[in-house]
């Protein structure tokens, strides 16, 4: 007579022994690595990613994970007209002593939004007055294809206020300050910035490297706007085709600075189907009370919605399934 043979299902091997380790002291370990490795020290070899799809089963993980940070990325392949969009920024240069007195020098950036066309002019001071002087000679230059636009955007430094200020009412420019933590949205002047001072550096610290200890040289106020013309000659990627043809046309189109992670739009898949059971994101402290997140505070609802409610909603939705 053959002897009784017991078989172990290994998901259900799984399921009590990962069950006993995390509803028992020191368990309500915070992520599946943890709790993988504990089950190591006691002799299974269970995989991670199955210990990891049974942990986001359970109650006590899922209201406790942390959401998704929500990064802002701005995108300006919306803005297709030249000349209504505008960015602009100052470009701190080296320093030097002349006569005795530390003048400070620096140059002035605009860039247009549609397509990328740029221009700037050099100054001797960071004074309101001397700031606005450079932006008329810009826009009523003949031979500069950029003019007054509708919108201007700025950071919140006190150089563009004052005589600034005034003088683009006067030709009936909005402008826009961008807060101080969205510099997201300045990204098309700060990489304008950034490419420009890479380039005219090298040769300026090339030629300094001669010169005596202690001299500096201006060199960057020559070669500024053979540089600026370089990069208008360029091609550029997101829209491809070099900013001073592309200021030629009426309309022109870029590419999203970023590609999309999902498919959005009518292309998006509706992942909240009826009867499908979810949990909402908290408010800060709306689970005590309170205005602030606690640390014993969860992220998520403690009860699950058979419905999407639109009103407890504060930032991205998880659907989760609980095993009964």
């Amino acid at each position: 007579m053959s002897q009784p043979q017991i078989v172990i299902d290994p998901d259900e091997e799984l399921h009590i022994v990962c069950r006993l380790l995390f509803y028992n002291i020191p368990g309500f370990y915070p992520n599946a690595k943890k709790l993988h490795k504990v089950c190591q020290e006691e002799g299974y070899s269970f995989r991670l990613q199955d210990t990891t799809k049974w942990l986001k089963h359970q109650y006590n993980y899922q209201i406790f994970i942390q959401p998704l940070p929500c990064k802002a990325e701005a995108s300006f392949s919306k803005i297709k007209i030249p000349n209504k969009v505008h960015q602009c920024d100052i470009l701190l240069h080296t320093h030097d002593d002349q006569d005795g007195i530390r003048v400070f020098v620096c140059s002035f950036l605009v860039i247009d939004v549609a397509t990328r066309f740029k221009a700037g002019r050099s100054l001797t001071s960071r004074n309101s007055l001397e700031i606005w002087i450079a932006v008329k000679e810009i826009y009523e230059d003949p031979s500069n294809p950029l003019i007054w636009p509708t919108l201007l955007m700025t950071d919140g430094d006190a150089l563009f206020q004052g005589a600034f200020a005034r003088g683009m009412q006067q030709y009936n420019v909005t402008i826009r300050v961008v807060d101080l933590y969205s510099f997201e949205s300045l990204a098309l002047i700060k990489a304008f910035k950034k490419n420009l001072a890479k380039l005219i550096y090298k040769v300026q610290y090339a030629i300094e490297g001669r010169l005596a200890e202690g001299e500096r040289s201006r060199l960057w106020n020559k070669i500024l706007k053979k540089y600026i013309d370089f990069m208008n000659n360029s091609k550029t990627r997101l829209i491809g085709m070099t900013p001073a043809h592309a200021m030629t046309l009426e309309e022109v189109d870029s590419k999203p600075s970023s590609k999309p992670k999902r498919a959005i739009g009518r292309h998006e898949e509706i992942k909240l189907k009826k009867g499908m059971t979810v949990r909402y994101l908290l408010k800060l402290g709306e689970l005590e009370g309170d205005h602030r997140h606690r640390t014993t505070d969860p992220y998520w609802s403690l009860r699950c919605n058979p419905r999407y409610r639109e009103d407890h909603v504060t930032g991205r939705i998880i659907s989760r399934r609980i095993n009964k």
